[in-house]
This record gives structure tokens, C-alpha cells and sequence, in this order.
């Protein structure tokens, strides 16, 4: 579908180019062709990028189809990935023991003073308006 938007681009560039180099010839004097004279310009090297852009674009989808190397590699096997299947089931680690140890050592911990006895603190300057 990109290619075929860059090369549709790249034609209605080119008509509108060629639209206003025909008003541009339309006027006898100079002075007032010369003003059409750029946009046209313009208009012609956006549809000649249109036009490459298209083509390039075209060219790298029917190599991508028709030499994808992806698609020639196996599918990966089903089940654990490898990290998790050669794992060791026999270690040390119980996450069990240790939250519960967390916990223990969490409930031994003093409680907070209250919010009486939490000193102020001081105001810190700050960038902008400040807060009253």
C-alpha cells in the first residue's frame, strides 16, 4: 500500500506542477510568469521524491517477500523458555521463609512517632510563585 500512496503523490505533484506552468505561460510579460515559475519548481522535485520514494519502497517489499530469511528459520519449541526449564528446583531459595522473616523483622521495628513530635521542617526556596 506505500508504494502505491508515494507514486499517486508523486503524479498529483507532477499535475499540479504542470498546472501552474500552464497559468505561468498564460501571461505575456515576465513579471508575470516568474512568480509560478518556483512553486512549480517546487511541485516537480516533491513528485520526483514521491516517485523514488514509491519505487524505492516498491523494491523493498518484493525483496523483503521474496528473500525474508525470517520465515526460513524453524519456529521456536513450545514450552518453558530455556532459562526456566534448566533451572535448578533443588536450591536454597524459599520465598516463604523469607517474607515471613520480613514480616518478623517489620513488626520489630519501633513505630513511627506520632505527628506531634515529628520536628517542622524548614521552607525551602523554590522556583516561581510561592506557596502561602
Amino acid at each position: 500500500m506505500r508504494p502505491i500512496a508515494w507514486i499517486v503523490g508523486g503524479l498529483a505533484l507532477s499535475g499540479l506542477a504542470k498546472m501552474l506552468d500552464g497559468m505561468g505561460e498564460l501571461g505575456a510579460e515576465a513579471a508575470t510568469r516568474m512568480p509560478l515559475y518556483i512553486p512549480a519548481l517546487l511541485a516537480v522535485a516533491a513528485g520526483q521524491f514521491c516517485f523514488f520514494r514509491g519505487i524505492h519502497s516498491g523494491i523493498a517489499m518484493i525483496w523483503s517477500g521474496a528473500f525474508d530469511r525470517r520465515r526460513e528459520k524453524a519456529a521456536p519449541e513450545v514450552g518453558l523458555p530455556h532459562r526456566i526449564a534448566d533451572h535448578d528446583t533443588d536450591s536454597a531459595f524459599d520465598a516463604d521463609a523469607i517474607f515471613a522473616r520480613y514480616l518478623e523483622e517489620r513488626e520489630a521495628d519501633p513505630a513511627p512517632p506520632p505527628n506531634d513530635a515529628v520536628a517542622p521542617q524548614p521552607v525551602r526556596a523554590s522556583f516561581g510563585r510561592r506557596i502561602l
